[in-house]
């Protein structure tokens, strides 16, 4: 997880003059939404993954029994 700090200034005056990825606070907030978003979905990918290895190895498969 990241975490963001300005020591000694706002978030404001933080992003004026900066020439950097994001013009104001709203896309800080966005792209952060994003990455929530994004772990969520890993966490997620990995549960699954892991509930499958641990549900064991697989047997034969008979298509015909569906």
């Amino acid at each position: 997880m990241f975490a963001f700090y300005f020591v000694g200034t706002d978030c404001k005056s933080a992003l004026s003059g900066s020439k950097g990825r994001f013009s104001n606070a709203s896309e800080v907030v966005r792209a952060g939404l994003r990455l929530l978003e994004e772990e969520n979905r890993i966490i997620l990918l990995r549960h699954a993954i892991y509930g499958g290895m641990e549900s064991g190895r697989a047997g034969d498969f008979d298509p015909k029994s569906i």
